[in-house]
């Protein structure tokens, strides 16, 4: 039977696959039909693949080398399944195109087109998507090649189709996001193999469907209906590959993707639980229970804090982003100032390092970029310079001059103000003399779970803001100095003699200090969201 060849353009949001069957090996005979599918335009832009914002964001995906389509054509009620190659435009991964075949026989005069991204393609010559079995994963990158998606377009006339078909996601994604923020003790976690989430209530669902048993769950995309699954879900497990000891002042991530089956959730606990099933800790508060349902193609973020031999869900938002320019994933922070303004921060010190130099070179009116105690110019070097175990530029970032400072942040981010920074500072209390310990990373060099030089002149640093000020010191005067002492971050904002505005936190001191320095001075950078 001979076989036309479609090629289809595709317009889509990010997404990833890997082919994990031998694609069709298409014929050199058959007639070569250009088809051109469009996705449905998304309204959410974050510039995270997956967006970490608290529930309200669109998933988002990417193309990548490699990638391939599962497809099932109806033609004449007879069901072809193909897995294709996608073809990336360089110019805009969004885009992609691909050909698949279409029986060439006369009796078929409209065909069905089903297309899925994700989980094991389709059951062969079937509309049946093969479900992954409840995929769970300690990272990002690790849940993003199991989510699902699906598009349908039907009665397609076979001898000049003409198509315009919309990617949907058919799940969701849960993030747990655990961490030890114990000051008071410093205890570590240890042996820590899943997070559960189940009801507050032992009778209450989850409202998902799981797979009922191993590579049972289908869904047909003809009918958009389940089978084989199970929606009497009391409790969901997210199992990390090993276990992990949680240190203090450390997160970790548990990832599933999940399907919502209509219904929103109860009132949740959290569980940490080792390899031999014990049950480590279990939240001492209650997640608030959701009346709607989850909603397809959203991420759902659940924050969870162990400080002081108790586990209790949180309030404060911790996310993560990635700086296009050069893949730097920075841990983000909500914060709330007195004005009732939410501030998006990053809660890491700026690594961004276009180039480099030493502290014998610098100026108020160009841009120059150091790493503590490098003296050379080589970036790739700087960027992996160490002193004992600590590497400088992942541990402490870049310090900037201001001129620098103020062309650092990626698009969509910017540099405080000298106001700005002080109404973030005092969110946690009325005084710049005591907020230093709500923001200051816990733990001392001396003590070995810290980084700063330890003090009895200065209360003990809880963090409790999550943006986590570490020392890392300053460039002035042709030298680096205050490594383990002080941490300054810059402002965007001038005094009547031309210094740069900064906020400065030192190891000895409660307080936060505000001033101005010279523009020569290098410190750290911290970028909001715009």
């Amino acid at each position: 039977m001979k076989k036309r060849y479609l090629i289809m353009f595709l317009a889509l949001p990010f997404l990833v696959l890997s082919c994990a069957q031998e694609n069709l090996q298409t014929e050199s005979t058959g007639k070569t039909i250009s088809v051109t599918a469009t996705l449905a335009a998304e309204t959410d832009t974050p510039n995270t693949k997956i967006s970490l914002e608290q529930d309200v964001l669109n998933i988002k995906l990417e193309w990548e080398e490699g990638d391939c389509i599962a497809l099932c054509i109806v033609a004449d009620q007879q069901a072809y399944t193909q897995k294709v190659d996608v073809v990336i435009d360089k110019e805009n991964k969004k885009n992609a195109s691909f050909k698949f075949t279409l029986p060439d026989d006369p009796k078929i005069t409209k065909f069905d087109l089903y297309g899925m991204y994700g989980g094991n393609g389709f059951q062969e010559n079937s509309t049946l998507v093969i479900l992954p079995d409840n995929p769970v994963a300690d990272t990002e990158e690790g849940i993003r090649k199991d989510m699902v998606l699906t598009f349908t377009q039907t009665d397609i006339d076979a001898s000049s189709p003409s198509l315009s078909v919309n990617f949907s996601h058919l799940g969701s994604v849960f993030r747990i996001l655990v961490s030890n923020t114990d000051a008071t003790n410093f205890d570590v976690i240890s042996e820590v193999k899943k997070a559960v989430l189940a009801p507050k209530s032992p009778g209450d669902f989850l409202g998902l469907h799981i797979n009922a048993g191993k590579g049972d769950g289908r869904y047909n995309v003809k009918t958009e209906t389940f089978s084989g699954t199970n929606r009497s879900v009391t409790e969901f497990s997210f199992e990390l590959p090993l276990p992990v000891d949680l240190k203090p002042g450390k997160s970790q991530e548990f990832w599933a993707w999940i399907i919502p089956d209509g219904t929103g959730w109860p009132e949740l606990e959290l569980k940490l639980v080792d390899a031999s099933y014990k049950v480590l800790y279990t939240t001492s508060n209650f997640k608030e229970s959701k009346t709607s349902p989850p909603t397809f193609g959203k991420a759902y973020h659940f924050f969870a804090d162990y400080d002081n031999d108790a586990l209790t869900f949180s309030d404060l938002i911790r996310g993560k982003f990635t700086d296009p320019r050069d893949g730097n994933v920075y841990k983000t922070v909500e914060i709330i100032d007195k004005n009732s303004k939410k501030w998006i921060i990053m809660a890491e010190n700026l690594r961004y390092l276009p180039k480099v130099v030493g502290p014998d070179e610098g100026d108020s009116e160009d841009a120059h970029y150091y790493v503590y105690g490098f003296e050379g110019t080589n970036v790739d070097a700087a960027k992996i310079y160490k002193v004992g175990e600590i590497c400088h530029y992942q541990t402490y970032g870049v310090l900037y001059n201001w001129p620098a400072a103020m062309i650092a942040c990626p698009d969509g981010w910017s540099l405080p103000s000298y106001d700005e920074w002080g109404n973030i500072f005092l969110a946690f209390t009325t005084f710049y003399t005591q907020a230093g310990p709500y923001f200051k990373a816990i733990g001392t060099k001396e003590d070995g779970d810290g980084l700063w030089k330890a003090s009895d002149k200065a209360t003990k640093a809880t963090n409790s803001s999550g943006f986590t000020v570490l020392p890392a010191g300053n460039r002035t005067s042709g030298k680096f100095e205050y490594l383990e002492e002080r941490g300054a971050f810059y402002s965007s904002s001038l005094d009547g003699s031309n210094k740069g505005g900064y906020h400065r936190f030192v190891y000895d001191v409660n307080g936060v200090t505000r001033n101005y320095c010279a523009r020569t001075t290098a410190l750290s950078v911290r970028c909001v969201k715009d």
